[in-house]
């Protein structure tokens, strides 16, 4: 059976996406359009303020 097949569609009204990679020109940008833009750094940040 597909993953797909269990996520209930009706409880996310609307799509999200993101996107995560080593590093991403622009990601200002992005974020400013709606995107939800990661990189390396930003989980490397993240991780050391624990």
């Amino acid at each position: 059976m597909q993953k797909a097949e269990h996520i209930r569609a009706d409880r996310y009204p609307h799509e999200r996406f993101c996107l995560v990679a080593g590093a991403v020109e622009g990601k200002d940008r992005l974020r400013d359009e709606g995107f939800l833009v990661y990189d390396l750094a930003d989980i490397e940040a993240a991780c050391s303020t624990r």
